[in-house]
C-alpha cells in the first residue's frame, strides 16, 4: 500500500458537531449542549480541539484542496 505526504487548504461550513477532544485529556467530549458562541470560544482557547475528517463527513459545505504530493 502507497503512503504519502501532502499539503492541504480549504474551508468548512455548517459541520454538525458532537464530539471534540479535551487538548489536556486528549479524550472524546461531548459537546451538544455547548451553545456555537461557547463552543468556538472553548476552541479559540486552545481547551478543544477539533477532528477535520468528523466535520468533513457532515457538513453543508466544504472544499479542500490538496496538493504538493511527496512519496512518503
Amino acid at each position: 500500500m502507497p503512503h504519502v505526504s501532502f499539503s492541504f487548504k480549504g474551508w468548512v461550513s455548517g459541520a454538525s458537531v458532537d464530539k471534540a477532544t479535551d487538548t489536556q485529556t486528549l479524550e472524546d467530549v461531548d459537546v451538544s449542549g455547548l451553545t456555537d458562541d461557547e463552543f468556538v470560544q472553548q476552541l479559540n482557547d486552545g481547551k478543544l480541539l477539533l477532528s477535520l475528517d468528523d466535520c468533513l463527513s457532515d457538513c453543508k459545505k466544504s472544499e479542500v484542496e490538496i496538493f504538493d504530493y511527496e512519496s512518503y
